[in-house]
C-alpha cells in the first residue's frame, strides 16, 4: 500500500497540470465585457415565469376605472391590453378574476405601470399580501 504521501503529490502534480492547460486554452482568448456582449432581451431580464391568461380586469386609477383584458400574468405583474391612456409609473389597485377549477377567485392587487405598448400596458405587481401571493403561485404553479 503507497503511503499518503506519494497520493498527495499526485494530485498535486495532475492539478498543477491541469492548470497549465487552462492558461494555455485560454490565455489567447479574448475578455468577455459588457461592451461586446449583446443586450438582454426582454425575456431574458424577466424575474418570473408569464402564463397566457384571458379575462378581464379592472385597473382603477386617481382617474378613475376601466375594464381591460389580461394578457399573461406572472407573480411578478400583468400586461392588459387597454384603450385608455395611462402614464408610465402611475400607481394602481388591479382586480383579476382568476379562474380555477375549484372556485373562481377574484385578487386585488397594488401595481405600478412599468412598460407602454401600442394598445397595452405592463403593470408590476407591488406589495402583494401573503394570501393573494399564494393564490396567485398556485394559480400559475397549475396552469403551466
Amino acid at each position: 500500500m503507497k503511503d499518503q504521501s506519494s497520493y498527495t503529490y499526485a494530485y498535486g502534480m495532475l492539478f498543477a497540470y491541469l492548470l497549465k492547460l487552462m492558461k494555455l486554452k485560454y490565455s489567447s482568448a479574448r475578455q468577455i465585457t459588457h461592451a461586446n456582449c449583446p443586450e438582454p432581451t426582454l425575456m431574458q431580464r424577466r424575474n418570473f415565469p408569464r402564463i397566457p391568461i384571458r379575462t378581464e380586469a379592472t385597473i382603477i386609477t386617481t382617474d378613475g376605472s376601466t375594464t381591460c383584458m389580461g394578457e399573461n400574468i406572472s407573480i411578478g405583474g400583468l400586461f392588459v391590453r387597454m384603450d385608455k391612456r395611462i402614464e408610465m409609473g402611475t400607481e394602481t389597485s388591479i382586480t383579476v378574476p382568476l379562474p380555477s377549477p375549484v372556485i373562481n377567485n377574484i385578487i386585488v392587487l397594488n401595481g405600478i405601470a412599468v412598460r407602454i405598448e401600442d394598445g397595452g400596458v405592463a403593470f408590476k405587481f407591488q406589495n402583494v399580501g401573503h394570501d393573494a401571493f399564494r393564490y396567485l403561485a398556485s394559480f400559475i404553479d397549475y396552469s403551466t
